[in-house]
């Protein structure tokens, strides 16, 4: 008899069949898929214990099987009873079909532990940019600390300088008692304070309405000129603008800065003393042709070459209009060259090139070196504007025509020789 072939099946007693013996084939048979997918090639894991159990001498074995096929869902383990001890034959068949199904389980494995590696080393990328999202925001809370904390120590020692310049600027006939030059120094820094503090407004509120981070002003204290300071600078914004927005930031600071400028320039020039012409020798500033406007209109006696005394607000709107003419020339970051930027594009820098080179013949012929520190900043800061985001989108034409008026603004608020000294 052929110890692989299944057992006959006994007598029955009383009426009732024996358990027929069950071979490790029939057991295999019965979790075989073949039965229902032929095609399929089995991959058959057997576990440890089922070997170790097949090698014990006991009538009454348990196989446990699974068989798994590829593409196809792992089958539920099965208990097969043998009533019989395995043979041989049968032990080498059941270690067969356990290193067939081993390349199998240790491909899962392996696809396992790679989708593991995978989702670990996703978990440490976002991990490690979430660290360097916070690294960012804490550096720029500390630029804005520190940009916050020099803003104001600048804005106060602006403050100082002005008040000191401002002491000087009665211009009255006689001696000026203490309470006339802390008069005259209050209201002094009172109006440049307030002129440069309007043209930073402009520029802070179109900021905020187009969302865009804005930097705080820094003044620029100067004690040792006649003026106490020389404006105001910002850190400009490296996000791309479109030629609308860049031309509402640009245009609004200057039109603050000459909305507060022009009355207190009005008021100074209607409440200056004339004096005759080459009455009073020495330093003199030369008026712009619209400051000149509103000293005629205020004092229409006056002949063609007599002046006015100069007084705190009087000196005040002349810094006004002169800072705000100079920069609106067409330069680089300065507003100008901004506005120049969004009403041309890129054509903007070749304008910027070529006052630069107008401005430099004019210094080597007048020998004047007024200029030259407006240069030398141009030369640092770079003749190249702000960076637009589609230059083919032109803005409105009301926004355009308010853009070239500033503009015009050159011909009536700048001099070129803004100082002279009287023989």
């Amino acid at each position: 008899m052929d110890p692989l072939q299944p057992m006959a099946p006994k007598k029955s007693w009383f009426g009732r069949k024996q358990p027929q013996e069950t071979s490790v084939d029939q057991a295999l048979a019965q979790v075989d898929p073949r039965q229902t997918n032929p095609s399929a090639k089995p991959s058959t894991s057997l576990p440890e214990t089922a070997l170790n159990t097949a090698n014990s001498k006991s009538n009454s074995q348990v196989l446990e099987t699974s068989v798994q096929f590829p593409g196809t869902k792992p089958a539920k383990s099965q208990r097969v009873a043998l009533d019989r001890e395995m043979l041989p034959g049968e032990l080498a068949r059941m270690a067969a079909l356990q290193a067939a199904a081993a390349p199998a389980n240790a491909a899962n494995t392996v696809d396992h532990e790679l989708k593991d590696d995978d989702f670990l080393e996703e978990e440490n990328e976002q991990l490690r940019r979430e660290g360097e999202l916070e690294a960012k925001r804490l550096a720029e809370q500390e630029k804005q600390f520190r940009s916050r904390h020099w803003a104001i120590w600048l804005f106060f020692m602006t403050c100082v300088t002005t008040f000191l310049a401002g002491l000087n600027s009665g211009g009255g006939p006689g001696p000026a008692m203490p309470e006339d030059l802390l008069r005259d120094g209050l209201i002094y820094a009172g109006c440049v304070m307030a002129i440069l503090c309007a043209h930073e407004l402009g520029h802070y509120l179109q900021s905020k309405r187009h969302g865009l981070p804005f930097y705080y002003p820094y003044f620029i204290p100067f004690p040792f000129g006649i003026f106490g300071t020389l404006g105001a600078t910002v850190s400009s914004s490296k996000i791309k603008l479109s030629r609308s927005a860049l031309l509402d930031i640009a245009t609004t600071g200057p039109l603050f800065g000459l909305i507060v400028t022009l009355p207190i320039a009005l008021y100074g020039a209607a409440t200056s003393i004339p004096f005759p012409a080459n009455a009073q020798a020495g330093f003199s500033l030369s008026d712009p042709p619209i400051l000149r406007w509103m000293i005629v209109l205020t004092h229409p006696q006056l002949g063609p070459n007599d002046d006015v005394l100069i007084n705190p607000a009087l000196l005040a709107g002349w810094f006004g209009i002169y800072w705000t003419a100079l920069n609106l020339v067409p330069i680089g970051q300065l507003d100008g060259g901004q506005i120049m930027t969004a009403l041309i594009g890129r054509r903007a820098e070749i304008v910027s090139k070529l006052t630069i080179v107008v401005a430099v013949i004019w210094m080597l012929y007048s020998l004047d070196l007024t200029f030259s520190t407006m240069l030398g900043l141009m030369a640092f800061m770079g003749i190249r504007s702000a960076e637009i985001e589609n230059e083919s989108v032109a803005p409105s034409k009301v926004k355009m025509a308010l853009g070239w008026l500033l503009l015009a603004f050159l011909l009536i608020g700048f001099t070129p020789i803004p100082f002279r000294m009287a023989p």
